[in-house]
């Protein structure tokens, strides 16, 4: 049973990631306001809350800009671009193999450090909770985006690069 197309899914998705980013950013604005409107007193405290103003600011700026690369992935997947999707694909697929080296190395340090049973359970079950639930966002995108591409280069008069588009010179006057 199909409840909706992948390019709905696709839309859904980019819509998702633009509410989470733009909830993440003013929380980290949030946080940055309170974080400066603290009295300070002594140089320890100065030291802290200017590593986390850079954190939250750094924050914010990829929050920006992941929220330009989901509205990019909407707009491709609307308009059918295919190389609009691209940004968002390359970075949740690198963020994807980082999240499995990630599980990866936490489970084995659980392991090496003698951590308690239940802590190795919750990780594992976390883990792959984790890398599926990013595996099945990641997927469908991907498999929209190669018929995306497939369906461009097959349509005529498709322009690309190594198959520019010929122009007809006319060798003679226009008549009146």
């Amino acid at each position: 049973m199909k409840c909706c197309s992948r390019s709905t899914l696709g839309v859904i998705i980019g819509v998702l990631n633009v509410l989470a980013y733009v909830i993440c950013t003013i929380g980290a604005i949030v946080f940055l306001v309170q974080l400066t409107g603290t009295e300070k007193r002594n140089q320890e405290e100065i030291d802290a809350a200017a590593m986390y103003n850079t954190i939250f600011i750094v924050i914010i700026v990829l929050s920006l800009i992941m929220i330009i690369i989901s509205a990019l992935l909407i707009t491709g997947i609307v308009k059918r671009r295919h190389r609009m999707m691209l940004p968002w694909l390359i970075l949740s697929g690198i963020s994807f193999v980082v999240n499995c080296i990630r599980f990866v190395y936490y489970f084995i340090a659980s392991i090496i450090v003698g951590a308690h049973f239940t802590a190795i359970v919750i990780i594992l079950i976390a883990g792959v909770l984790g890398i599926g639930i990013s595996a099945l966002i990641l997927w469908p995108i991907y498999t929209l985006y190669r018929d995306m591409r497939r369906e461009n280069i097959e349509k005529p008069g498709h322009v690309t690069d190594s198959n520019p588009v010929q122009y007809q010179i006319s060798s003679g006057y226009y008549q009146n």
